[in-house]
């Protein structure tokens, strides 16, 4: 009984997109089968119940080629890997506030106007919250 709960339970954090804490639930229910089915002297009794027992786990989904890249590089998006500029002028425009925001270096001092990145991978930083 104890592996359905930790089955139930991962899928319960999977659907709340809590895929650490599912993958754990499922892998405690995995070895709790297992160990189950260790004490089950009957082979073919043995697999009937390994067979019936996992078929009850979800299918894992195959990340996409995007989301392998984020994982890797530590939860940054390829835009935030490039040091692309993030402009908020033309979100600002629709609202009628177009305004220049200044760019912040990564050490957080301010760059000039019109000056791009450096080459260390600088990035802008901006934060709306105290301009808007």
């Amino acid at each position: 009984m104890l592996w359905r709960i930790s089955l139930d339970l991962g899928k319960l954090y999977q659907i709340q997109r809590r895929h650490e804490e599912a993958e754990f639930n499922f892998s405690t229910s995995r070895g709790i089968i297992e160990e189950l089915a260790a004490n089950i002297p009957d082979e073919s009794l043995r697999g009937h119940f390994l067979s019936c027992a996992t078929a009850q786990f979800p299918r894992p989904h195959p990340l996409s080629p995007r989301r392998v890249a984020k994982k890797a590089f530590g939860g940054l998006t390829e835009r935030e890997r490039a040091g692309v500029p993030c402009r908020w002028d033309a979100c600002l425009a629709d609202a009628g506030q177009a305004r220049m925001l200044p760019d912040y270096r990564e050490d957080g001092a301010e760059r000039p106007p019109g000056s791009t990145p450096g080459s260390q991978g600088e990035f802008h930083k901006l934060s709306l919250s105290s301009r808007l």
